[in-house]
């Protein structure tokens, strides 16, 4: 695959040889999440000399286990958190623009029961604010009575439907968006690099700081110079600041952790959200590519951990939830076939946020600085273009620099450029010479416009084209390893194709896939990596009572 966009790529070994010459950098970002990936992106695009570091891989915690959804934030209208609500609906807004390949509008219903007049009036209020911040007029909110045909998802549901709500929010792919903003920021120059964690930070008399970091994958090892660090860890932030001296960040943050079940079912209505027991609380239910989602939960976590997994008593309550709300959608044991886990950060904005619940914390974050090391607590996924522009301009206050920040807003990611009609070129072409459409359509939705780079010269495109177990491009599997840095097969099944979310986890691929691995990898231990993941998937089944 020789082509001009994909050689403007360094591999990993130019990136860290690079990283271990480079002596001085302006802006050193801790963090491959969504976050992360943001501020590398703004900061290269606005010419600061960026560095992004990332422990383990882009996307490998939080920000591939949201609830994928890209949310205005109709929630936060209960606490009249206008501002929130209304960032929430301009940073959608953007996604869809910006990343149409990955960040679709959808409908949403809520159902109103008989007798919950003041329930649906409260809701027609927040929703009308809701649609004030909404330019598009075909995505007003709307009431639909019982007998509309889009209330027919409540049929067999005891409860006494009034009618329901139908109001438009976003559904996306939230690890292949992190991907996309990672390209962009190595596009603008950053130097970017997964699997090289940060083993101290050491501040200098002279305001600058040395950051030491190893390369877990070749042992290599190095530190550089750098005007500021920018801490978007996660729920890791605490850590890392304490590396450089900063041991209050752990008692300003709080953690909750959500389920969330995949089912091996075709959802075809609009997105619920539907109420749990606990006033206050909702979970949702949607379409996936894998089927239809269902979460999430909150349960507050005082410890964490690298792969944190669902608990039994939450699988329940879903399960259980399902089976009184929607009897007759097939949502259920026998048609469950994944579940994964995510941590949320909420910031200690007040005395009261430690010893409330966290379902009553605010989602709102803070960033702060100290010696050196600009943090972000807490963050939501759909907001993290206006989160981290917020945070570069407070840096820039602080280095007294008054130059205006170039703005990320309608600026289209790699793969949205042209989207539509390559997409439709694509398809057309693909289904052309013989290969089956949901191969294409597949590609598309991992790849959305860069499956342009799919073709090539005859030699190259012979091999980019060539399918494997008639579901996937091994030109797919090459961008994924040699562009997007996958390193393992759990990076290639899990965040990078997103076979592990299927309900056969990909693995009539695992032969192939192994087999391109050992090529491009020699080093690694081809037979331990099958042996991780099927022991993965299979604690996973057990969780689902499915072993």
């Amino acid at each position: 695959m020789r082509h001009e966009f994909l050689e403007s790529f360094k591999s990993r070994e130019e990136i860290l040889e690079e990283l271990i010459k480079k002596r001085k950098c302006e802006i050193l970002v801790v963090g491959g999440g969504i976050h992360g990936a943001q501020f590398a992106r703004l900061a290269s695009l606005n010419e600061f000399d960026t560095v992004l570091l990332e422990r383990a891989d882009y996307g490998g915690a939080t920000s591939s286990r949201s609830s994928k959804m890209a949310h205005g934030g109709l929630r936060y209208l209960e606490h009249l958190d206008l501002w929130q609500v209304l960032q929430g609906i301009k940073a959608r807004e953007d996604l869809f623009i910006t990343a149409p390949h990955f960040v679709k509008p959808y409908p949403f219903l809520i159902p109103v029961r008989k007798g919950s007049r003041l329930f649906g009036l409260k809701l027609k209020a927040g929703l009308f604010i809701y649609d004030l911040f909404n330019r598009d007029k075909l995505r007003k909110h709307k009431w639909l009575p019982a007998s509309d045909s889009a209330n027919a998802v409540f049929a067999d549901n005891s409860m006494e439907l009034r009618g329901s709500l139908q109001f438009y929010d976003g559904i996306m792919n939230d690890v292949r968006l992190v991907h996309d903003y990672i390209l962009s920021a190595r596009q603008e120059g950053a130097l970017c690099l997964n699997y090289c964690g940060i083993e101290k930070i050491k501040p200098l008399k002279s305001g600058r700081i040395h950051v030491y970091f190893r390369d877990s994958i070749s042992g290599s090892a190095g530190h550089i110079e750098t005007g500021s660090v920018v801490n978007c860890a996660g729920p890791w932030v605490g850590d890392v600041a304490e590396m450089g001296g900063v041991t209050w960040i752990k008692e300003r943050v709080r953690y909750s952790q959500g389920i969330h079940l995949l089912f091996d079912v075709k959802w075809e209505h609009s997105a619920l959200l539907l109420p749990l027991e606990k006033k206050g609380r909702y979970y949702f239910v949607w379409p996936h590519f894998a089927g239809t989602l269902v979460g999430t939960t909150e349960r507050e976590i005082v410890s964490l951990e690298d792969d944190p997994m669902p608990i039994k008593e939450e699988i329940e309550l879903l399960l259980s939830r399902l089976d009184k709300d929607l009897p007759s959608a097939g949502l259920n044991r026998d048609t469950v076939h994944y579940c994964f886990a995510g941590v949320r950060v909420l910031p200690v904005l007040s005395n009261r946020d430690r010893s409330a619940p966290t379902d009553a914390l605010s989602r709102k974050h803070k960033w702060v600085f100290d010696a050196g090391i600009l943090t972000l607590l807490g963050g939501k996924f759909t907001t993290a273009s206006w989160t981290v522009r917020e945070g570069l301009k407070k840096l820039c206050k602080l280095a007294r620099i008054k130059d205006p920040i170039v703005s990320t807003k309608g600026r289209l990611l790699p793969g949205a450029a042209s989207f539509k009609k390559t997409a439709d070129d694509f398809i057309e072409n693909i289904t052309g010479i013989g290969i089956d459409r949901e191969v294409a359509e597949g590609a598309v939705l991992r790849f959305g416009s860069r499956v342009r780079y799919l073709y090539g010269d005859e030699a190259d495109e012979e091999r980019s084209l060539t399918v494997l177990s008639n579901r996937l491009f091994l030109g797919e599997l090459d961008m994924a390893i040699d562009i997007e840095q996958a390193e393992f097969l759990e990076d290639i099944m899990r965040r990078r194709l997103c076979f592990e979310y299927m309900s056969d986890h990909g693995f009539e691929l695992l032969p192939d896939i192994l087999s391109v691995l050992a090529e491009k990898k020699p080093g690694l231990d081809i037979g331990k990596e099958e042996k991780l993941y099927r022991e993965r998937i299979s604690a996973i089944k057990a969780l689902l009572g499915k072993v």
